[in-house]
C-alpha cells in the first residue's frame, strides 16, 4: 500500500509540475506585424470596439524602426450642387502616418515628426497587442489584433 501512495504521490507531483509551465508562453512573439485597431477605453474593464464603416485603423509595425499606419475617416460631402439640389453623402479618405519607433523592455516609443508617444506593452502574443498610454490627460487603453 505505500508503494502505491508513494507511486501515486510521484505522478500528482508530474502531473503538477508539468500542468505548470505555461504553454501561452509569447515572450517570442514578435510586434513587427500588421495590426488592426479593435477595442479602446480609458479602463480595460469598458472598452468599446472599435466600428467605423470605412475600415479599422491598421498600424504596420515594421522591421528596422518603422511604422505606418493607414486609417478612414468619413465626411459629409453635397452633390448635385450644379443642380441646386443638396444631397449629403457620407464619403470615405484613407490618411497615412509613418515614423520610427522601439522596443525596450516593456516599453514601446512611437516618433511621428516632433510627437513622441510611449506605451507600455501589457500582454503581446501572436494574435493581439495590448497597450497602455499614460499622459497628461490620463490612461488610455488599446487592444490591437492581428491582421
Amino acid at each position: 500500500m505505500k508503494k502505491i501512495n508513494l507511486l501515486f504521490l510521484s505522478l500528482l507531483s508530474l502531473v503538477t509540475i508539468t500542468s505548470c509551465s505555461n504553454d501561452d508562453d509569447n515572450s517570442s512573439a514578435s510586434i513587427e506585424a500588421k495590426w488592426e485597431l479593435y477595442q479602446e477605453g480609458e479602463t480595460l474593464s469598458t472598452l468599446e470596439t472599435i466600428n467605423n464603416s470605412c475600415g479599422l485603423e491598421v498600424l504596420e509595425i515594421k522591421s528596422g524602426g518603422t511604422f505606418k499606419i493607414t486609417g478612414y475617416y468619413s465626411s459629409d460631402v453635397t452633390i448635385n450642387a450644379a443642380k441646386n439640389v443638396a444631397e449629403n453623402k457620407s464619403t470615405c479618405h484613407e490618411y497615412t502616418e509613418e515614423g520610427t519607433w522601439s522596443k525596450k523592455d516593456n516599453k514601446l516609443t512611437v516618433k511621428n515628426g516632433d510627437d513622441i508617444n510611449e506605451f507600455e506593452i501589457i500582454e503581446l502574443t501572436d494574435s493581439s497587442l495590448k497597450l497602455k498610454e499614460t499622459d497628461e490627460e490620463g490612461i488610455w487603453y488599446i487592444i490591437l489584433r492581428k491582421k
